[in-house]
């Protein structure tokens, strides 16, 4: 399997489990999995390069999310990739990953934790908006800036780890934390 296309699985409410890690997955359109409200858990492929934009939004039932690729095999997470994941709690997101989209995890209320990876060098407008549950971020040293409304409506958060190297705060970064 080396492409899923846009809408390929949007809306199969009956999907359980996508395991992709032993797929030789080259490409993956937005919406591949979208919508997908009885998905519980999904590992990511080791070779692709990108998590498209909208690809499990809305997967409500998305608990756990597993990422194997190696490190320098992964770039980006699109805008929206994961937005409205209600129940997932925790990710661990892989070295090599450079960006992450606008609201990739937008809405994410169960989200408690996330693990950054210290290649990331670009985190997108409203990141972790709405994500009510995260109470402790580590910003790592690479990323020179804290983007709009980073942490917007994150009403849980009581501790950011920022690096000395950090230029700059964005307008509304912490609105209403």
């Amino acid at each position: 399997l080396k492409v899923i296309g846009e809408y390929a699985f949007y809306q199969c409410r009956k999907i359980k489990k996508v395991n992709l890690d032993n797929a030789a997955l080259e490409t993956m359109g937005g919406y591949a999995f979208a919508g997908c409200i009885g998905l519980t858990d999904a590992v990511m492929s080791r070779i692709l390069p990108v998590i498209p934009q909208y690809a499990f939004e809305g997967c409500t039932a998305l608990v756990s999310l597993t990422f194997k690729s190696k490190a320098g095999q992964w770039v980006t997470v699109d805008g929206h990739a994961f937005e409205g994941c209600d129940v997932l709690e925790e990710i661990t997101l892989p070295e090599g990953l450079a960006s992450i989209g606008a609201e990739a995890f937008c809405s994410c209320a169960a989200l408690k934790s996330i693990v950054l990876p210290e290649s990331l060098l670009t985190l997108g407008d409203n990141m972790f908006f709405d994500c009510e549950s995260l109470a402790k971020v580590r910003i790592p040293a690479s990323v020179e800036s804290i983007p709009y409304g980073l942490f917007t409506n994150c009403a849980s958060l009581s501790e950011v780890e920022l690096s000395e190297g950090l230029t700059g705060i964005e307008t509304e970064a912490f609105w209403a934390c």
